[in-house]
């Protein structure tokens, strides 16, 4: 089985919780930036990472499509402004992951496509959090 390329996507991260407390309101955020854009996927976006630590929040989604840098600059504004915020914004090559079925453990041949950065960052993040438990 051939894994699909890596697609190009916008990375917007948070020190802050934008999916899973707010995800309804992120979500709306979102479609309407694409709906006022004109933007064909209608402001699908894909969550790469949602977290609550110690050291507070940090969630991390990425957006697909054609979005400019200005036009994703637009939606990094608008979610700093709605959640009083900094959102940082990448351009990155997402991977694709594969997924597995639930009851036979089979590749379905869907995937979601992950930022291993934005993993990495978490990980270190609840490494570092964990020693200071420990200490």
């Amino acid at each position: 089985m051939t894994h699909p390329p890596l697609i190009d996507a916008w990375v917007l991260e948070a020190d802050a919780d934008l999916i899973m407390a707010r995800y309804d309101d992120t979500t709306q955020t979102v479609r309407a930036w694409a709906a006022q854009l004109g933007l064909a996927d209608g402001g699908s976006f894909n969550i790469q990472y949602s977290g609550s630590t110690a050291a507070g929040a940090f969630d991390a989604f990425s957006v697909t499509g054609e979005a400019t840098a200005d036009q994703i600059e637009q939606l990094a504004s608008r979610l700093s402004r709605v959640y009083d915020t900094r959102i940082f914004v990448s351009r990155r090559q997402l991977i694709a992951v594969p997924h597995v079925g639930m009851m036979d453990g089979r590749l379905t041949g869907k995937y979601s496509y992950f930022d291993p950065e934005v993993g990495e960052r978490a990980q270190r993040r609840l490494e570092r959090e964990e020693k200071r438990d420990l200490n």
